[in-house]
């Protein structure tokens, strides 16, 4: 018997793969109603950048979707994504790190 101890908040970026003018969201999910929540750009390129792309609230089920077009000039670009939320113990919850290709 395996146990593997999983990231106490999840997300996922769809799809994985974008071209320009296509719509990509973010979807984060297991975290307490109304946390604040926010998707983090950890690193474009492999290079570090560390800004906030996006700031909301998770729903009443702990759930949040942000999303938008992909703007012309990204092809060839890799961006490291990674999601926070206030979790259940009212700690910041942090999930594991999601790619995002341009194409």
């Amino acid at each position: 018997m395996f146990f593997y101890e999983l990231p106490e908040l999840f997300f996922q970026v769809r799809p994985a793969v974008a071209q320009e003018g296509d719509a990509v969201r973010g979807d984060v999910r297991g975290g307490p109603p109304l946390a604040p929540a926010g998707i983090y750009l950890a690193a474009i390129d492999s290079v570090p950048f560390e800004q906030f792309t996006a700031l909301g609230d998770l729903d009443a089920f702990g759930a949040w979707v942000a999303g938008d077009a992909v703007p012309p000039g990204l092809s060839s670009v890799v961006y490291t994504l990674r999601a926070y939320a206030t979790g259940f113990d009212g700690r910041l919850a942090e999930s594991t790190d999601v790619q995002l290709t341009f194409e």
